[in-house]
């Protein structure tokens, strides 16, 4: 009997010791989800950033072009919108 009871608490002991591996893991894994997680968010903020500033730098050397571009897009959001409104 004392050879089940070894046998039995060395697997517990083993099961105890590969949670707490898989926890530590678990841990590790999340805190570097987090950090890719932060470092994409500001690369994604980088860029849109960068877009903004190319858009408004466009905008100031092409005015014309600009309006005419808003005022196209504006008649195509007022028809979609129209068509959205019949349906």
């Amino acid at each position: 009997m004392t050879h089940k009871h070894d046998a039995f608490s060395e697997a517990q002991m083993r099961i105890a010791s590969l949670r707490e591996e898989a926890r530590a893991r678990s841990a590790a894994l999340i805190d570097e989800v987090k950090d890719r997680g932060g470092d994409l968010v500001k690369e994604v903020q980088g860029r849109g950033e960068r877009a903004l500033k190319d858009s408004k730098l466009w905008i100031i050397e092409n005015p014309a072009e600009a309006v005419g571009i808003a005022f196209v897009a504006g008649a195509i959001a007022s028809s979609l919108f129209r068509l959205r409104r019949e349906d």
